[in-house]
């Protein structure tokens, strides 16, 4: 069998996408007829759709931003397994192993959004952990600009790097923050006593 000798055509592919057709059945078939109608869609351009909502933590090196917002305190456990659960207040005086929490908005350059629980002051003590004021403070210089942080273990404290380039400002949720907390805890809110989780972290199980 002999192959096509002819040089390969170097010709610009127009700026615009050609209408395709292709050969379907013996017929012709219009390729435009599967676009999908977008009639039905109300995004308003730039809206970031959020369909579930991650507890995390930026990853090391990765550079995110905050959003600026009055962020609140909220009880919180977290299980061996590293899973959050929120504390309704009146449970928090039997419960040791609960934290005083903010759950801050992150976007990160990547692309990914997600709330990250930052512990504070110790209930009993009044005292903080230096790990958790760094990230509370890089949370608070996070909503104004772009940084990383990275762990250093040496000096037990977070080096903090901030970008250089000019990078757009992230697209947040049109969420309202209860809404956001609702995806991301789900059932996981603790409100009885029994919870099962609670009977586990206070060894009755």
């Amino acid at each position: 069998m002999k192959h096509d000798s002819k040089k390969p055509d170097n010709t610009t592919l127009p700026e615009s996408e050609p209408h395709i057709e292709i050969d379907a059945e013996g017929g012709r078939f219009d390729m435009t007829s599967l676009v999908a109608s977008t009639d039905d869609m109300e995004l308003a351009p730039g809206e970031l759709v959020v369909a579930r909502v991650e507890i995390s933590k930026p990853s090391r090196g990765v550079f995110f931003r905050v959003r600026p917002m009055p962020y609140s305190w909220y009880y919180a456990v977290v299980t061996d397994a590293d899973e959050w659960y929120l504390l309704v207040p009146k449970l928090v005086p039997d419960v040791p192993e609960a934290k005083r929490i903010i759950l801050y908005q992150v976007a990160t350059r990547p692309g990914s959004f997600f709330l990250w629980p930052v512990p504070g002051p110790d209930l009993e003590t009044g005292v903080i952990h230096s790990a958790h004021a760094a990230k509370h403070a890089a949370a608070r210089l996070a909503q104004a600009r772009w940084i990383s942080i990275i762990w250093r273990g040496a000096r037990r404290a977070f080096e903090v790097r901030q970008a250089t380039a000019a990078i757009p400002d992230p697209r947040w949720p049109e969420l309202t923050y209860e809404e956001l907390l609702r995806k991301a805890f789900g059932d996981r809110i603790i409100k009885d006593p029994e919870h099962p989780v609670l009977q586990q972290l206070l060894g009755s199980m």
